[in-house]
């Protein structure tokens, strides 16, 4: 049974936990007033009614994810991919920034203007990249 959760499934305040024995260190409010224990946190159950104690503010994103603020995270391969998924209310489109210095994800390449695109997207005759740079140096077979 979850604490903050008893087994017919009752919110339990904090204090009520305190009482009996479960020292403050050791629980987590959720947003509504209840309560569980902190081990329940990032464990990748949702056991807040609105799911902060498992958000990304609280836990961050997963290894092969980029966070976009407290509450989103994208795949890794839409970071730096010449589209923004990451949208601010401020206009700010953090997965779009800093690409000069990213490295892109191993199913992908980086094209001359910092934009990562799939591998199987150099060479096809498609300017994928933007600028051209995924269509250079190309072994292209020649007809006969």
């Amino acid at each position: 049974d979850a604490a903050g959760r008893g087994r017919e499934g009752v919110r339990r305040s904090c204090l009520t936990l305190q009482s009996e024995g479960f020292k403050l260190s050791q629980l987590y409010q959720c947003q509504n007033g209840d309560c569980i224990k902190h081990s329940q946190v990032c464990n990748g159950d949702t056991d807040c009614v609105s799911g902060e104690d498992e958000a990304p503010a609280e836990c961050g994103c997963l290894s092969h994810e980029f966070q976009c603020d407290n509450v989103t995270c994208i795949d890794n391969i839409y970071r730096c991919d010449g589209t923004v998924h990451c949208v601010s209310p401020y206009g700010y489109a953090r997965d779009e920034q800093g690409c000069e210095t990213y490295h892109c994800p191993a199913t992908h390449v980086k094209c001359e203007n910092h934009i990562c695109v799939l591998n199987y997207q150099t060479c096809d005759f498609n300017n994928d990249c933007g600028d051209g740079s995924d269509e250079k140096d190309c072994d292209y077979q020649s007809c006969l």
